[in-house]
């Protein structure tokens, strides 16, 4: 499967899938709650032309016991890990350190999104690096990206999240909860810090009543966050927990709810009370089912964007992730 980047315009062809980017913009005030090394220019080789003239030998015997050829160099830039296939014609990775860029991976289901919405009051920097797509034996593809972080703390500003680096769906996206077969989700990633930190590991998902909607005050923003630190908090913290699900995805979560006074839309934050240490497996349309039981969803709902990432507040840090995220229709 060939995996071609290339660069999109946010406004024009990702109206459906950069809202995931504003919504936690205001939504993370006061009351919210190393990088990938590049991959080796692998430059297609010329063509070398045939000889000219150059007579075919006659009646050349086959050679005898000819050894093979000296120095042969070994191939380079072979994936370390076994069994595992890498998409061809994979490109150079692709460092996004613009405040609102986003690139398409063509050939599967993902965007990569350096989403900065909050750079007006950031002091520092934050790229993000898509690496490359591999599909493990008898698996599901999988997204190798990071991001690199230096955002100064700043007292003023502590509190406001300056931004959301993210991969998000581009796939099987406007359809209801009834009509999905399963979510499968994988969510590998390790963070090294060099200052103190403060974020989160999390999916995030816009449902609605309506198709396509991802905007209106009818529309809901679930977050299920994986592992956060620094003191990060979701909206809704401040009301206690309205809810608790006993068990999902191999521990007990917390449900915080509250709206986003900055777009009227209602946020359901899941909050793990064993936080997940580098590693998540689980398939995310139990996750919407456990909603409509506690009757916050319904199984008509549409499912309109859905990404996985960071949110970011301050702190030097380089993340390092691996993802597995695709939505399978009935």
């Amino acid at each position: 499967m060939a995996v071609l980047v290339k660069t999109v315009n946010a406004v024009a062809c990702l109206a459906l899938i950069v809202s995931v980017a504003a919504s936690p913009c205001q939504k993370r005030g006061a009351s919210s709650g190393g990088m990938i090394p590049a991959v080796a220019n692998n430059s297609t080789p010329l063509t070398t032309p045939a000889p000219v003239n150059t007579p075919a030998p006659v009646n050349t015997p086959a050679p005898v016991n000819t050894p093979a050829p000296a120095n042969t160099p070994e191939p380079t830039n072979t994936p370390a890990t076994p069994n595992i296939a890498v998409a061809a014609n994979t490109p150079a990775s692709a460092n996004l350190c613009g405040n609102d860029q986003h690139i398409i991976i063509d050939g599967t289901p993902w965007l990569v999104a350096n989403s900065m919405y909050g750079a007006a009051q950031m002091v520092g920097s934050v790229c993000t690096q898509f690496d490359r797509v591999e599909t493990p034996a008898g698996g599901n593809p999988r997204i190798v990206w990071g991001s690199k972080t230096a955002i100064q703390y700043v007292e003023s500003t502590n509190n406001v999240a300056k931004g959301y680096t993210n991969i998000g769906l581009i796939q099987n996206l406007q359809t209801t909860i009834s009509s999905i077969a399963s979510v499968p989700a994988t969510y590998d990633w390790t963070r090294t810090k060099s200052t103190a930190f403060k974020g989160n590991i999390c999916f995030d998902f816009i449902l609605s009543p309506t198709k396509g909607d991802y905007t209106s005050t009818s529309a809901q923003e679930l977050m299920l966050w994986l592992q956060y630190e620094g003191g990060q908090l979701p909206i809704g913290w401040d009301r206690g927990p309205a809810a608790t699900i006993p068990s999902l995805f191999g521990t007990s979560w917390k449900l915080y709810e509250d709206i986003n006074t900055g777009n009227g839309m209602t946020v359901h934050s899941l909050l793990p009370d064993t936080q997940f240490s580098g590693s998540f497996t689980g398939d995310l349309k139990e996750w919407f089912e456990a909603l409509v039981r506690l009757g916050r969803l319904s199984d008509g709902n549409w499912v309109n964007v859905g990404n996985a990432g960071s949110e970011l507040f301050y702190g030097d840090s380089v993340l390092e992730a691996t993802l597995g995220l695709q939505i399978n229709l009935s």
